[in-house]
């Protein structure tokens, strides 16, 4: 069995107080080598293990799908950095160049309807900026009253919305939610709380009001969303 290592290397700064542009990170096994005489930030630690975790669910969750190299943003604090990962065997020194994960995820998601605004291009550079995560029954997602900084993809499971001892909704596999204190900067107006085990994607926070501006079709959709939501609140 060949042994892999886990690389990621910067590729774009965006004024990182710690890192630069080359830096590379390496991951194996349980080990982690971080670029010479530099830092460990713990913000972009916890970025590159959620998103290694986020690969090997979609790879134990869909076993034929292979890992190419791509890209993604960390989810930044004063500054921040693009990294590319890849996969190495360390054997033979090569980069393991199979079918891109990118394109496989892109054609799960494009059947959501929040997907369906955007083209095929356009889902798979959104692909880049989602974070997986797994939340067991009764975890709260959200608060009521937390800062708006993220939207959320539910991928499989049951929440449920509500104010105070008010049931508002239960959402499901391909529901999204936090959009409206996301547009409108507002706190949380209700709380979110897993009913069974949940996965989700979300978008890296601090860069979702950004993506938003990159994607005007999005931002489209979540407004004509939070619309119809109001409108069955007023019913």
């Amino acid at each position: 069995m060949s042994l892999l290592e886990t690389i990621f290397k910067i590729i774009e700064d965006k004024e990182c107080p710690h890192y630069s542009l080359g830096d590379e990170f390496n991951f194996s096994g349980n080990a982690i080598l971080l670029p010479t005489d530099k830092p460990a930030c713990l913000v972009l630690l916890k970025d590159l293990s959620d998103f290694i975790d986020n690969c090997a669910n979609f790879e134990s969750s869909n076993p034929d799908y292979e890992y190419n190299e791509i890209c993604f943003n960390c989810s930044g604090c004063t500054g921040s950095v693009r990294l590319e990962y890849k996969k190495m065997d360390i054997s033979t020194g090569e980069v393991i160049q199979q079918a891109k994960v990118i394109e496989n995820i892109a054609r799960l998601l494009d059947k959501f309807s929040i997907f369906q605004t955007l083209d095929e291009e356009e889902i798979k550079e959104l692909v880049t900026f989602l974070r997986f995560k797994e939340y067991a029954a009764n975890d709260i997602i959200i608060n009521k009253g937390d800062p708006g900084t993220s939207l959320f993809i539910i991928t499989s499971g049951k929440v449920e919305v509500f104010d105070e001892e008010k049931t508002i909704a239960f959402l499901e596999k391909g529901d999204v939610f936090g959009e409206m204190s996301l547009l409108s900067g507002e706190p949380a107006t209700a709380t979110v709380k897993v009913v069974e085990p949940t996965k989700i994607l979300h978008l890296v926070r601090n860069e979702s009001r950004k993506i938003l501006h990159r994607f005007p079709s999005l931002k489209t959709y979540l407004a004509r969303l939070i619309t119809q939501r109001l409108s069955v609140d007023k019913d």
